[in-house]
């Protein structure tokens, strides 16, 4: 049993490796996860209640928040670094540190009209939501209330070692949602919220970034939520695609060397073909980058059994540029150039 004595306890816990910390007052408290018992050590947090709490191991810095509160990143001393505007009713938080270069925050949080959970990614470096969000399934005759949240490499996934949300939705009975965190690759500019008088408009930057994607075509969506009485929620689907199939080319003999022919047509648009060899059966890679070194795309990353293989790639998303693309199998690695002209 938790050793609480509000009524609604600890809805949503922290973890730093070895300490879990839960919060239902002004304290935060450490709790050992051997025993469920509280150590004595408590943070002053600063919230009157620290209801939403997540733990960032690069700063061992604490975040927390409390419905629709600010949200705030602070030290153990309880001293305040940041304090970020929120417009979600946040019940649960969970850090995503797959990326330790680019660190997410994810809140777990509430409809505003009580119907169903979202799960919404939050940057702190900007100190604002990305626009990325994943909804909980809403269930019939029930109030489903947001619970706590945590992020997992532990779950079976494909690829391996995928990061995945945790969040509990309660209801009879409750229920536990999780979410593949895919690569960021669909984002929403400055300004992602803003107040508008009737028929007036505001102009919303969406940004593509395929940096990581493996290959495939890459589905997202952009939510708008507003107090339109007609259309509260409107989604706006989008589609992210750059290659379109890998095909197993007829060989009269295995190749006897690795290979990676010249895309064709060269320059190109929107399409091209890209060709090649391997002798064995491996891993392969092969990622585009930008003329500064940027990683733009991973189109291949899966083991092939000997022969030869094309690519197609659609780069209708892609300005025009000189890109790079680069394989590497085993000890092998090459790279050459394709062009992009609209």
């Amino acid at each position: 049993p938790q050793p609480t004595t509000s009524v609604f306890g600890w809805r949503d816990l922290s973890f730093d490796g070895t300490f879990l910390y839960g919060s239902d007052s002004q304290d935060v408290e450490q709790i050992d996860p051997a025993t469920g018992a509280v150590t004595g050590e408590k943070i002053s947090g600063p919230l009157q209640v620290n209801r939403a709490l997540a733990y960032d191991p690069a700063t061992d810095h604490f975040w927390a928040a409390n419905f629709n509160s600010e949200i705030f990143e602070f030290e153990r001393s309880g001293n305040v670094i940041n304090a970020f505007p929120n417009s979600l009713q946040i019940y649960g938080m969970a850090w995503d540190a797959s990326n330790p270069q680019l660190p997410y925050l994810w809140v777990w949080a509430q409809f505003l009209d009580g119907n169903g959970s979202l799960a919404a990614q939050f940057d702190p470096r900007k100190g604002d939501y990305t626009g990325l969000i994943f909804d909980g399934v809403p269930l019939k005759d029930a109030e489903n209330f947001a619970g706590g949240a945590a992020i997992t490499t532990e779950l079976p996934t494909d690829p391996p070692n995928t990061p995945v949300f945790i969040g509990l939705q309660q209801d009879l009975p409750d229920m536990v949602f999780g979410f593949a965190l895919p690569p960021s690759w669909l984002s929403a500019a400055q300004p992602n919220q803003s107040a508008l008088s009737m028929n007036d408009s505001v102009k919303i930057d969406i940004t593509f970034d395929a940096s990581g994607l493996a290959r495939a075509n890459h589905k997202g969506a952009v939510l708008i939520v507003s107090n339109d009485f007609d259309e509260p929620r409107k989604i706006i689907d989008t589609n992210l695609e750059l290659v379109t199939g890998i095909k197993n080319l007829p060989e009269e003999t295995v190749p006897n060397e690795f290979g990676l022919m010249q895309n064709y047509p060269n320059p190109f648009n929107p399409t091209t073909t890209i060709e090649f060899t391997i002798p064995k059966q491996i891993l392969v890679n092969i990622k585009i980058y930008n003329v500064l070194g940027k990683e733009i795309s991973t189109l291949v990353n899966e083991e092939f059994n000997a022969g030869a293989y094309q690519i197609q790639i659609n780069a209708k998303d892609l300005p025009s540029g000189l890109y790079f693309y680069r394989i590497s199998a085993g000890r092998f690695m090459q790279t050459r150039k394709l062009l992009v002209v609209k």
